[in-house]
């Protein structure tokens, strides 16, 4: 219920029905805190996310990769990069997703240098890189008077 809520924007319906589970003492899963945080990061109701952390985090949903990629998604759409970063470097393990939503988030904030040192560090992780990750690094650079040597460096990847 909470996700068919959220995926048709009634954001106010699927809290409800979410503090209704609460009160009957269901807790969730992973799928419902992925599609609070989608909800919350697409409104930009950033307040509601924050709160929505501190019970994943209390319900250990916190070590779960797509609900911690999705914490990272609602940072970066709140515009907190520094949240989605904090997150991002909390998570125990990371997958494609995770990357490249905190360097995609970083390009699309004009955080260019932060964008390309995750780069790096994603390789050295042995992730290839995407058409997205490479797209959202290219398009940043563009924004920038140093984009002849983001994308020569880009070229070298």
């Amino acid at each position: 219920m909470v996700s068919s809520y959220a995926s048709n924007s009634l954001k106010q319906e699927a809290f409800e029905v979410f503090d209704l589970m609460k009160t009957e003492g269901v807790k969730g899963d992973a799928y419902t805190f992925c599609s609070l945080l989608n909800s919350c990061g697409s409104w930009g109701f950033y307040e509601q996310g924050r709160q929505v952390h501190d019970l994943i985090i209390k319900l250990g949903f916190d070590l779960d990769v797509p609900v911690a990629s999705a914490l990272d998604d609602m940072y970066v759409r709140s515009g907190n990069l520094y949240d989605a970063r904090k997150a991002f470097d909390g998570m125990t393990a990371r997958n494609f997703v995770s990357w490249n939503t905190v360097i995609v988030g970083y390009g699309q904030h004009g955080k260019v240098e932060k964008a390309m040192e995750l780069l790096r560090e994603m390789r050295l992780q042995n992730f290839c890189l995407d058409e997205l990750t490479m797209a959202s690094i290219l398009r940043s650079c563009g924004v920038l008077s140093t984009s002849g040597e983001m994308g020569k460096s880009m070229l070298m990847w």
